[in-house]
């Protein structure tokens, strides 16, 4: 059972560090200009393709599956949470 907890308590961890970080990278910063492509120029894309490449490789590599779904639940619901905030600052003409 402890197991379970230290995945839960894992992928918050990586969560709340990712999730500053990548707004740095890509608002703040600006990533280099051999990098400015999406994923790495979008906060969305680059948002969701960490979490889930994180969790996935977390995951299989030792073989945790609540800590590979939670950062697939994650990524899904922090991209679809960027999209409706970028959909509702956009200004529609």
């Amino acid at each position: 059972m402890w197991i379970i907890f230290l995945q839960f308590v894992l992928m918050t961890l990586i969560y709340l560090i990712s999730i500053p970080a990548i707004y740095y990278f890509t608002d703040v910063r600006r990533p280099p200009e051999w990098l400015d492509f999406k994923p790495f120029s979008c906060r969305k894309c680059l948002t969701f393709w960490t979490l889930l490449g994180i969790s996935l490789v977390i995951g299989l590599s030792f073989d945790w599956i609540y800590f590979m779904f939670e950062g697939i639940i994650l990524a899904v619901a922090t991209t679809y949470a960027l999209y409706l905030d970028q959909k509702n600052k956009t200004i529609k003409v």
